[in-house]
């Protein structure tokens, strides 16, 4: 099977690596949402409900900790996704994700 290019499927690297009959199967089922500066798409220790795979922009992985700490462990754009743990059956999202640049 062979990945679909850029120019005819999705502009996430993700999705663009499916082979293109699987993106048609689900491209139905995708919704654009605009990512906003500041915007947060996942809160830690909360239930992750969407799964988000950004087409532009940067998206940070920040962990918080119970001494109010955080840190920046990842950032994430077009190559990746957010939100990953509402796909694998966790209950809860174990960091906080959010728009550091718009997209």
């Amino acid at each position: 099977m062979q990945s679909m290019p850029y120019a005819s499927g999705p502009r996430n690297s993700i999705l663009a690596a499916l082979p293109r009959a699987d993106w048609d199967a689900i491209k139905s089922k995708f919704e654009e949402v605009p990512l906003n500066f500041g915007d947060v798409l996942v809160e830690a220790d909360k239930p992750a409900r969407r799964v988000y795979f950004p087409l532009a922009g940067v998206v940070s992985t920040v962990a918080l900790f119970d001494t109010g700490a955080s840190v920046e462990m990842a950032t994430i754009g077009a190559e990746g996704v957010v939100g990953i743990a509402a796909v694998l059956g966790s209950d809860r999202a174990i960091s906080h994700h959010n728009v550091q640049v718009a997209g």
